[in-house]
């Protein structure tokens, strides 16, 4: 709430505020207001019904914020525009240190660099959606790191749903999406955008 003083009969006038406080240290990568289509991939999009998702945040970045060895991540979240329109079943988030720059090649990331799981994940539509991890991803210090989630087959019909904030980076993110659940299959595909994170 901001309260402004001044010499009239309806002082002090009193101005609600909006906004987002985040508690020290948070990183957001990317900026920009573009967002994903509705039919394109990114780790909230529930288009093909299941998606397997890799992208990678850049250790140059971490070190200019701050962060050094040991340092735990102990959030992760998107900036999600759009909620999808049903509850994504078996959402995961991974995460493993790489000397990749990029994801032109796949990357395998096996389950127990699971940090986040939810059996049903609602997306928060609006704003960062910041998710507490389970297990808190300890940095050391040097590699970038790889972000690998995905979920399961929603057991519905094809759905022009789930959008968040990216931003243009060439190879920046590779997938697979079926109507499948392909949540363990090797990602095929890769985009120059990437999706606009904080941790």
């Amino acid at each position: 709430m901001l309260q402004i003083s001044h010499n009239g009969s309806n002082s002090p006038y009193e101005i609600p505020l909006q906004g987002l406080s985040l508690d020290e240290p948070f990183l957001v990568f990317g900026e920009g207001d573009a967002v994903n289509a509705s039919s394109q991939a990114a780790p909230v999009n529930m288009y093909y019904r299941s998606l397997r998702g890799q992208m990678i945040y850049h250790a140059t970045d971490l070190l200019a914020a701050g962060f050094g060895e040991g340092d735990l991540l102990t959030d992760f979240g998107f900036f999600v525009t759009d909620a999808p329109t049903s509850p994504l079943p078996d959402f995961r988030i991974r995460m493993i240190h790489t000397a990749a720059s990029d994801v032109a090649e796949h990357i395998e990331v096996t389950s127990d660099a699971n940090v986040y799981f939810r059996e049903l994940y609602n997306p928060a539509p609006g704003g960062w959606d910041i998710l507490e991890l389970d297990t808190p991803f300890e940095w050391n210090g040097v590699d970038n790191i790889l972000v690998d989630t995905a979920f399961n087959f929603p057991g519905m019909s094809w759905d022009f749903a789930g959008r968040q904030r990216i931003y243009p980076e060439e190879n920046g993110f590779r997938f697979i999406r079926s109507y499948l659940d392909i949540s363990g299959e090797e990602t095929e595909e890769v985009v120059d955008y990437k999706p606009q994170a904080i941790m």
